[in-house]
């Protein structure tokens, strides 16, 4: 992963002091990280660990559960559902997958940042007690993330999301797989196929008229001899995915350009 600025990609450290929250930008579409779109690219913001705010937020995710397991239990094929807690020292969001009694099994939305042993997909389990935050599609709308506003950016923020220096053959394929995707996908699916583009330097050696051939013809008000750009998510000011081009008409780099 490649830093907003020249760091870990994706990420924007607000604080330096408390325990890590990640938003995962799969729920981006519509929080600026809550969503359960894209997520292997995401925020990472420090609180503190006592913060009055989050531990409100909690009890009341924890109260009004039974509103988000009847939204489940009625989902539509499609929709999409997601629940955030403690993991270690790093609070991440999953993928609902199972709901039994108080035990809640889903599919985790992040890479890890100190956590070595996990990666994004993993299929992990977390109960009732330990649940911080939900959210959940519902007719295209997301529902729920009370923490959306406590932790959403400040407004007029500018960021970039940069590629990975060298991605590993997971993120290679995952890479590939999301560029094949990209022209039948929705704005919010693209936010997240994006993240899989970038993490596997999916576009790298490729040409101009390449590029065009797989992503489509970019947004020509914001597009130039030297640089494409492509609408590439929902919830925020402004989102794009960008390439850049060299003099001979090569790719240079591609990230993702975000004003919140």
């Amino acid at each position: 992963m490649r830093n907003a600025d020249k760091g870990e990609r994706g990420m924007k450290m607000i604080s330096d002091k408390g325990v890590k929250l990640r938003i995962p930008r799969l729920f981006i579409p519509i929080l600026i990280a809550l969503t359960m779109y894209g997520c292997g690219r995401s925020d990472v913001i420090l609180r503190p660990k006592d913060d009055e705010n989050l531990q409100k937020i909690a009890e009341t995710a924890r109260k009004s559960w039974p509103t988000f397991v009847h939204a489940y239990n009625n989902r539509k094929p499609g929709e999409k559902f997601g629940v955030k807690a403690p993991f270690g020292d790093e609070h991440m969001w999953l993928e609902v997958t199972e709901i039994k009694g108080r035990s809640i099994k889903g599919n985790l939305l992040n890479d890890p940042v100190n956590i070595p042993m996990l990666h994004r997909n993993d299929h992990l389990q977390t109960t009732l007690s330990q649940i911080e935050d939900w959210t959940y599609e519902k007719d295209g709308q997301m529902i729920g993330n009370a923490s959306e506003v406590l932790l959403k950016p400040q407004a007029g923020r500018h960021v970039q999301f940069f590629e990975d220096d060298n991605p590993n053959e997971e993120k290679t394929k995952a890479g590939k797989i999301a560029l094949a995707k990209w022209k039948n996908a929705s704005e919010i699916e693209r936010n997240s196929l994006a993240d899989d583009i970038l993490g596997g330097k999916a576009l790298k050696g490729m040409t101009r008229e390449q590029v065009i051939q797989v992503l489509g013809a970019p947004d020509s008000k914001k597009s130039s001899t030297t640089l494409l750009s492509y609408p590439a998510c929902k919830g925020e000011t402004s989102c794009n995915f960008c390439v850049e081009l060299d003099s001979k008409g090569g790719v240079e780099k591609s990230y993702i350009d975000a004003y919140y």
